[in-house]
């Protein structure tokens, strides 16, 4: 027994030595496993479970967007040609009618163009001339570079073409959809409308430039009187 107790007093230090590795080993495997336990929980959270899911479901949304950008420049495009279409035909039938726009609710056939009652009406309604004021600079510019050595009856036919085939040069978008939404309400044809424009245009050009309506007739190339 004392030879034993001799021994363990002996060799103490790597006894101890053995003991503190067996404790740090099984706390380092003990520790490692929860490490494990918990990194495996986190593979298996629904976020990373489904992460491929949704990142298809990310590109099926590209490709829909993609898909409505496309369908909406189709959209512009149509749009556009129908337009572009309305224009040649109104300026097919005004060439027709001898150089006289066709006859409106709005305006009158005679020469020079006038305003019905009504057309005068709907003028004040919409607030014509406020729309034009607020154009006004760049309108008197094209007509007046588009009017160069043109007499009063071209220059009335000027404001007419212009104004009907291209109205957002003459009004704002807002000015155009309101004019729009009445003659859809009225059964009326947005041209109906911008011949009224075309007069305002005309009258305060003429009036601007010193150029009197009367002096239309005179060069109307239909008016067989002069």
């Amino acid at each position: 027994m004392g030879s034993i107790i001799e021994f363990l007093l002996e060799k103490w230090p790597v006894a101890l030595w053995i003991i503190l590795t067996i404790i740090v080993a099984s706390a380092y495997f003990k520790l490692k496993g929860k490490v494990e336990r918990a990194h495996d929980k986190v593979d298996n959270l629904p976020c990373d479970k489904h992460s491929n899911h949704i990142e298809n479901q990310k590109d099926n949304h590209r490709n829909l967007d993609l898909k409505i950008e496309k369908m909406s420049n189709n959209m512009d495009y149509m749009n556009k040609s129908i337009t572009d279409v309305s224009r040649v035909v109104d300026s097919i039938s005004n060439k027709l009618g001898g150089g006289i726009i066709s006859a409106s609710p709005l305006t009158q056939i005679m020469s020079p163009l006038t305003l019905t009652e009504r057309g005068k009406s709907k003028a004040e309604e919409l607030g014509l001339k406020e729309m034009i004021d607020n154009n006004w600079e760049s309108i008197n510019n094209l007509i007046g570079e588009k009017s160069k050595s043109k007499n009063p009856y071209d220059i009335q036919q000027i404001c007419i073409d212009e104004a009907t085939l291209f109205p957002e040069i003459f009004l704002s978008q807002d000015g155009i959809d309101r004019i729009k939404t009445d003659a859809y309400k009225n059964g009326d044809l947005l041209q109906s409308y911008m011949r009224v424009v075309a007069v305002i245009v005309r009258d305060r050009f003429f009036d601007e430039h010193g150029i009197d309506v009367s002096e239309v007739d005179v060069h109307d190339p239909n008016n067989t009187a002069v």
